[in-house]
């Protein structure tokens, strides 16, 4: 039997012992996030150059991603670190997953289920293992397990509330399933009010947040209160100081994307005044046909707005089949126009590469007659001070269309001009019948 002195007198070594080891590990935390600091730090910088030399290919950005990995240990990182590096895409692929995901089976018997921490491993197992991606292909049972346990854990808003699910949001939106959705879509939609508490750095999935409840058929009087919150949310986000320990804004690069995401949202699409009202106002800064200056021009005719880029392949692509419309209508009141913005390049007209154009608006200008030309593009084109992923017309991807009646109000808006022809000719047919002008008849568009 042991004595009461001997049993306190272990306890106390016990305590000693346990406080050394908690404060090791805190300084092994601590070590490690100032690793992951520079070398996230590193490869931002080296992202920063990718983008800005316009020339990079698909390899050398997977390269970068592997040199990046390379630098980690990933047998001592933490939830948190592991969740910072899902936060910042290093994990999609193979090589960043497979390690990624033994380190989380290993630090789950570390991890309290019925906590923040817990709700965070959910998060992280979700985007890890259950969350599609063009090399992950995870079934839908999986799918929809791994998403419930994750959305409806009990201490979700705490763990997101703390930063602690980096990219859940990102991950969630990539599921296509609607079943997926459709089987947690009240516990998605309450997603809006843990987001608006969590630090700053969460903006930046505001987007992605904002795509995912336009899939959920939520009511128009749900929706505009989440945009309200979330616009609301994302302006404070802006405005908030500079990095701290990873939860505000990194750099100025996130700090425009949530600038614009907030446009997007304060926008015209975002509030449910585009189809069905007056085209929003684009501020025409350049024009290939100098009877163009403004959208107010083209009244009365069925207007086809192409949103698009030198640098969009699927831009380039549906060329074929926005002159097969032109002609299609050949002789009636419809217009097609191209719309872009200034991109600081125009690519895929020399064989050397893109031309750089950066601070030079009135070089990009001039290039685009002779971009025309190469590519037989016989409809006008303008430039406008809003970016070509328009915020008032929606504009998340391009290509991208819309389409405004004779009285410029806006009828059809998100459509691609390589859908099928006869798609598009029967909205093009229905606004000419109401402007009292028979549309062509006889042969198959699509024949």
């Amino acid at each position: 039997m042991t004595r009461p002195l001997d049993r306190l007198r272990s306890a106390a070594i016990a305590l000693v012992v346990g406080a050394g080891t908690v404060a090791l590990a805190q300084v092994q935390a601590h070590v490690q996030d100032e690793h992951l600091d520079a070398v996230l730090g590193e490869l931002a910088a080296d992202r920063a150059a990718f983008a800005a030399s316009g020339g990079g290919t698909y390899d050398q950005w997977i390269a970068m991603q592997r040199d990046a990995l390379a630098k980690i240990d990933f047998g001592g990182l933490s939830m948190h670190q592991l969740a910072r590096l899902y936060g910042e895409a290093l994990l999609d692929r193979p090589d960043g997953r497979r390690p990624a995901l033994d380190r989380l089976d290993a630090l789950r018997p570390m991890v309290r289920e019925h906590s923040a921490e817990g709700a965070a491993l959910a998060a992280l197992e979700y985007g890890l293992r259950g969350a599609p991606s063009p090399e992950h292909h995870p079934d839908t049972e999986l799918q929809s397990k791994l998403l419930g346990r994750a959305v409806r854990h009990a201490h979700l808003h705490e763990a997101m509330a703390r930063g602690l699910t980096p990219g859940f949001v990102n991950a969630i939106e990539q599921a296509r399933d609607p079943e997926v959705l459709r089987a947690h879509r009240d516990a998605i939609a309450d997603l809006p009010r843990m987001v608006v508490a969590s630090p700053p750095r969460m903006a930046v999935e505001v987007r992605s947040l904002w795509s995912l409840l336009g899939r959920l058929d939520l009511d128009a009087e749900q929706r505009e209160a989440h945009r309200v919150m979330l616009v609301d949310y994302l302006r404070r986000s802006a405005e908030a100081a500079g990095p701290d320990g990873g939860d505000a804004i990194a750099d100025d690069g996130e700090r425009a994307f949530v600038r614009d995401t907030l446009a997007v949202l304060d926008g015209a699409s975002a509030r449910g005044t585009l189809i069905g009202h007056e085209a929003p106002e684009m501020t025409i800064e350049w024009s290939s046909d100098d009877s163009i200056a403004s959208l107010a021009d083209l009244r009365g005719s069925v207007v086809v707005l192409d949103f698009w880029t030198t640098w969009c392949g699927p831009c380039l692509s549906s060329f074929p089949d926005v002159q097969a419309l032109i002609d299609h209508y050949e002789g009636l009141p419809v217009r097609v126009m191209g719309v872009t913005s200034l991109q600081g390049r125009v690519y895929n007209l020399r064989s050397d590469g893109p031309i750089d154009c950066e601070d030079d608006p009135a070089a990009e200008h001039d290039l685009m007659p002779e971009f025309m030309a190469e590519r037989n593009m016989t409809w006008p084109v303008v430039f406008t001070r809003q970016d070509v992923f328009n915020p008032d017309f929606g504009v998340r991807g391009i290509p991208h269309v819309a389409i405004i009646d004779g009285r410029g109000i806006v009828r059809y808006n998100g459509l691609h001009p390589a859908a099928p022809m006869a798609a598009k000719t029967e909205k093009i047919d229905g606004l000419l019948r109401e402007m009292g002008v028979e549309p062509p008849a006889g042969d198959d568009p699509d024949g």
